[in-house]
């Protein structure tokens, strides 16, 4: 079992999780010690407000989502776009910052679903078709699953996948899927 990145006293990388009880709620791990999202050093803030300031659609969602607090905004958005506990650092003793897909449970009633979260921009339909996929139906159980009239729809839904996470074929895409976190 690989441990969370910032878990241990000598990681210096650092690791956001979510708290699960409180939306948008996050804090983070650095030499095995937690602390409050608002206590991250200042230059790490500046580095991810201008990554936020930049993504005009996940500030739209966050208005969307009512939320409209600078500081709120910039929590939440990583809660969204950082929030698994993984060994993956989220943002690296170089200051690399990495985005992944965290599964809060809310992404179809979410008025930010795919707009503030990091899911690669795929829809909750791709995000489903994924899944069914990544259990081992076959694209005509896939078909029958999801209520389309031919499998030329889970086609177009595959191939897209593919496009948005940079697959070449459907292991790849299984991979990646993985990788991300997203099945």
């Amino acid at each position: 079992m690989t441990l969370p990145a910032g878990l241990l006293p000598e990681d210096c990388n650092i690791e956001l999780f979510a708290d699960p009880e409180n939306f948008g709620k996050c804090y983070w791990l650095q030499n095995g010690q937690s602390r409050q999202f608002c206590e991250l050093p200042i230059q790490i803030i500046v580095s991810l407000y201008a990554e936020l300031f930049k993504d005009q659609k996940a500030l739209q969602g966050l208005k969307l989502m009512g939320i409209v607090k600078d500081s709120e905004m910039l929590e939440t958005y990583n809660y969204c776009n950082r929030g698994k506990l993984d060994s993956t650092p989220d943002i690296s003793t170089e200051g690399k910052l990495h985005k992944e897909f965290f599964d809060c449970g809310r992404h179809d009633k979410c008025p930010g679903d795919g707009k503030v979260c990091g899911m690669y921009g795929l829809t909750f339909r791709e995000r489903q078709c994924l899944r069914l996929n990544a259990v081992g139906l076959n694209y005509q159980q896939i078909k029958s699953g999801m209520g389309f009239k031919s499998v030329i729809a889970v086609n177009s839904l595959m191939s897209r996948c593919r496009s948005k996470l940079g697959a070449n074929n459907k292991i790849e895409l299984l991979i990646k899927s993985q990788q991300f976190g997203i099945i």
